[in-house]
């Protein structure tokens, strides 16, 4: 007759063997959920990245058909070279940014990269180091290009700075010569602040889009980043 030591010992035994299986299969299926949840999780976050860059594209996109089209106007694109429409073209800017909920400037460079004209008129404050070589890179490269800019907010007296996603356009004025139908004059920018996109993403998100195709981000300097067409 088996001792009480010894049945209690081979209870302990079959319960462990009984056990043991089960636990095995718990722990393979928990390590099956939590890889699972993981990947998940990063198709997720890889969905809403590109759905997010989708959305600022979408954006960029419609900003850049925006820009052009005001930047064809001839009292804009003359602008630089002769300001005989001077009032007319500083009402079109202030439509612009009227107009335009989510874009808080306009202003007309010349070839020079000096401001001849702008809206609101702290505009006319932004520093030629800065339009300077944006203007450049425009006349350069002979396309729409965004740049990410650190600047003073052009709504406040006060110093605080406000990161502006900057949308420069080319500016041409066309001619009778047939051998130089236009006239590069200068540049059109227009400046949006980067927190503003954040809404924007938000709305569009939900939206299935086709769009132009564009190329994106070009580093110069430390403190500008664009995006060429």
């Amino acid at each position: 007759m088996p001792t009480p030591k010894f049945s209690a010992a081979l209870f302990r035994t079959i319960v462990f063997i009984s056990i043991l299986p089960m636990l095995i299969v718990v722990a393979f299926f928990a390590n099956q959920f939590y890889n699972s949840t993981l990947d998940q999780a990063q198709q997720t976050l890889t969905w809403r990245a590109k759905n997010d860059a989708l959305a600022i594209r979408q954006i960029l996109y419609k900003a850049t058909i925006e820009n052009e089209r005001l930047a064809t106007s001839k009292a804009i694109a003359q602008l630089p070279v002769r300001i005989l429409y001077s009032q007319f073209a500083l009402t079109q800017l202030q439509t612009y940014v009227k107009n335009n909920a989510n874009t808080e400037a306009a202003m007309v460079i010349d070839s020079d990269g000096y401001i001849v004209e702008g809206y609101p008129l702290s505009a006319l404050n932004l520093n030629p180091e800065i339009t300077q070589p944006i203007t450049e890179h425009v006349m350069a490269n002979k396309a729409s290009m965004y740049f990410a800019l650190s600047l003073p907010d052009v709504n406040s007296n006060e110093s605080e700075q406000v990161v502006y996603i900057g949308l420069a356009t080319m500016l041409s004025l066309e001619q009778e010569s047939l051998s130089t139908p236009f006239e590069n004059t200068g540049v059109l920018l227009t400046l949006k602040p980067a927190a503003g996109l954040l809404n924007e993403i938000k709305r569009i998100e939900q939206e299935d889009t086709d769009f132009g195709e564009r190329n994106y981000f070009l580093q110069y300097g430390d403190q500008m980043l664009g995006l060429a067409q």
